[in-house]
C-alpha cells in the first residue's frame, strides 16, 4: 500500500513526499525477504519516477531486471524491459530505446496482460517524436487512445493529448497543438496531476514563445511552476524553471518576434535565437542581438554583434 501512496503523491505533486513513502515501501519489501512484493514495490518505484522524468527509474528498473530474471517473473520482467527502453530513448538512445520497449511490450502481452499497455504506446509517440517521424507518433498515440477508451484507463490521459500537441507542433499544426496543450491542462486539473499539468504549461509556454507571446506564456507558467513547494530537482521541474527564466530574460531585454535556428543544422545542437528589438520607449533598440544556450535555451547568453544565422560561428 505504500507503494501505491508514493504514486499517487507523484501524481498530485508531493514529489519529496512520495520519494519518503516510497523510501518505506522498499525498506519493509527488502525485510520481508519476500521476492514478489519486492518486485511490486520495484515496479511501482519505476512508475513513480516516470511521472517527472527522474534518473532514478534507471536504478529501480535495473534491480527489476535482476529480480525478475533471477525470479522468473515475466509480467514484471516486460515491464522493466519497457521502462528501460523508454529512459535510453530519452537519454538519446533512441533506436536502442524503441527496440527494448518493443520487447517488453511483448513479453507483457505475452502474459495476456493489457492493463497499462497505453503507456508503451506513449514511449513509442516520445521516441519516434525525437527521430522528428512525428507522422509515426501520432498513429502511435492513436493506439494509446483506443486503449484508453476500451479499458478506461485515464492517469495518462493529460500526457497523451501533450504528447499529440508536441507532435502536431513539429508538423507546423500550431493550431490543433495549442488546442492539444488546453486539453492536456484541463485534463490534468481536473485530476490534479500537477506533474502532468505542469509539463502541459512548459509546451504551450514554449509555443507561444515562439509565436512571440512571451508574456502570455510567463504569466501561464508561473503559476503553475509556483504552485511547487517540494521536487525542485526532478528534470520535470528543473526544465519549467529554465523556460520562465529566459523568458523573464527575454521581457528584460524588451525584443520582438524571436528567429530559431540551429547552428550547421545540427539537430541537437545549440540554438541560434535572433531577438528583433521592440520600437518603443525603454525597450532595447539598435541591431537585433543573438542569444545562445543549449536545445532548451536554458543559460543562454546575450551577445551585441549582429549574427549570420546561416553560417557556423
Amino acid at each position: 500500500m505504500l507503494a501505491y501512496l508514493a504514486v499517487t503523491l507523484k501524481y498530485l505533486g508531493y514529489i519529496d513526499q512520495a520519494r519518503a513513502r516510497l523510501n518505506d515501501a522498499l525498506s519493509e519489501a527488502r525485510g520481508l525477504k519476500h521476492a514478489q512484493t519486492l518486485a511490486v514495490v520495484l515496479s511501482c518505484a519505476t512508475w513513480m519516477e516516470s511521472i517527472t522524468r527522474s534518473p532514478e527509474m534507471q536504478r529501480h528498473v535495473e534491480e527489476l531486471i535482476a529480480l525478475s530474471t533471477k525470479q522468473g517473473f515475466s509480467l514484471h520482467l516486460g515491464w522493466a524491459t519497457a521502462f528501460r527502453g523508454s529512459s535510453l530513448s530519452e537519454l538519446g538512445q533512441v533506436q536502442e530505446g524503441l527496440v527494448l520497449i518493443t520487447q517488453g511490450l511483448a513479453e507483457v502481452r505475452a502474459t495476456g496482460t493489457t492493463a497499462n499497455t497505453l503507456r508503451a504506446f506513449m514511449w513509442f509517440a516520445d521516441a519516434y517524436a525525437r527521430l522528428e517521424k512525428p507522422v509515426e507518433g501520432l498513429n502511435c498515440l492513436g493506439e494509446a487512445a483506443r486503449i484508453m477508451t476500451a479499458t478506461d484507463e485515464r492517469c495518462d490521459e493529460a500526457e497523451l493529448c501533450r504528447l499529440r500537441g508536441d507532435l502536431l507542433t513539429a508538423m507546423d499544426d500550431r493550431s490543433a497543438a495549442e488546442q492539444c496543450y488546453h486539453q492536456a491542462l484541463a485534463v490534468a486539473e481536473r485530476q490534479s496531476a500537477k506533474p502532468f499539468k505542469l509539463r502541459a504549461a512548459t509546451s504551450l509556454a514554449r509555443l507561444w514563445r515562439d509565436q512571440g507571446k512571451r508574456t502570455e506564456a510567463h504569466d501561464l507558467l508561473a503559476p503553475v511552476y509556483n504552485w511547487f513547494t517540494e521536487g525542485f530537482d526532478t528534470p520535470v521541474l528543473k526544465e519549467a524553471k529554465a523556460l520562465l527564466e529566459q523568458l523573464a530574460a527575454i521581457r528584460k531585454v524588451g525584443v520582438g518576434p524571436i528567429l530559431l535556428t540551429r547552428r550547421n543544422g545540427a539537430p541537437n545542437g545549440p540554438w541560434w535565437v535572433i531577438l528583433r528589438p521592440e520600437r518603443h520607449s525603454g525597450t532595447a533598440s539598435g541591431s537585433p542581438q543573438l542569444w545562445t544556450g543549449r536545445s532548451n535555451l536554458s543559460g543562454a547568453t546575450c551577445q551585441s554583434e549582429e549574427p549570420e544565422p546561416a553560417r557556423a560561428p
